[in-house]
C-alpha cells in the first residue's frame, strides 16, 4: 500500500509542475498582450483551484503514506505477546490478562488476585 501512496505522491508533484508551467506560460501570455485581463483570470483561477486539488490529494496521499509506515512499524513490534505486554498501558495490561486468563484478576498489594 505505502508504494500506491509513493505513486500518487510522485503523480500529484507531477501535475502541480504542469500546472506551475501552465500559469507562467499564461504570465508570458497576458505580458506579451496575447490575452486580455478577462481571459487570463479566468485561466488563472481555473488552474490555481486545480493546483489547488492537486496539492490537497498530495497531502491526503503523505498523510496515508505516514500513516501506513506507523502501522508497519507497530505491527514489526507487535511480533509476540510479549511485545505487546512490554507496549501496553497499565489499563491495557489488565484487560490483556483478563482476557488470557478469563478471569478477573487483579493486582493489589503487590499480589495478582482473583475475584
Amino acid at each position: 500500500m505505502a508504494q500506491d501512496q509513493k505513486d500518487i505522491i510522485a503523480s500529484r508533484n507531477r501535475q502541480i509542475l504542469a500546472v506551475e508551467k501552465k500559469l507562467a506560460t499564461l504570465e508570458e501570455l497576458l505580458l506579451s498582450r496575447k490575452i486580455d485581463g478577462d481571459t487570463y483570470n479566468r485561466l488563472y483561477n481555473k488552474l490555481i483551484e486545480d493546483k489547488d486539488i492537486f496539492t490537497s490529494s498530495r497531502q491526503e496521499a503523505v498523510k496515508e503514506s505516514e500513516q501506513w509506515i506507523h502501522l508497519h512499524s507497530l505491527l514489526s513490534s507487535l511480533k509476540s505477546l510479549k511485545d505487546i505486554y512490554k507496549l501496553a498501558t497499565l489499563a491495557q495490561k489488565h484487560i490483556l490478562l483478563q482476557k488470557l486468563l478469563l478471569h478477573n484478576l487483579i493486582y493489589e498489594s503487590g499480589n495478582f488476585k482473583l475475584y
